[in-house]
């Protein structure tokens, strides 16, 4: 078993490394699981169908020659200055 210390003392002060408390991975899948149930009711109780988020671009599928007008769309309206995929 791998034990991570988050705490160093240094001149008798105790010191917490953050960098170690959040990385990606250590969180508890069962900690997590009731955001899931409850991010609908933080949204206001809005849920939204695929359909709907097509339409408004918040999801962008298909095939090259439709996604690719769609994304232009986006890039030339918003302006990022960085956009992952």
């Amino acid at each position: 078993m791998i034990s991570l210390h988050y705490d160093s003392v240094v001149d008798g002060r105790t010191i917490t490394n953050n960098a170690l408390v959040s990385l990606p991975g250590l969180t508890s899948r069962t900690r997590v699981l009731p955001t899931q149930a409850v991010s609908p009711a933080a949204r206001g109780g809005v849920t939204r169908d695929y359909d709907s988020q097509l339409e408004d671009y918040t999801i962008i599928a298909g095939t090259s020659d439709t996604v690719i007008p769609k994304i232009r769309h986006v890039l030339e309206t918003l302006r990022p200055g960085m956009i992952f995929f």
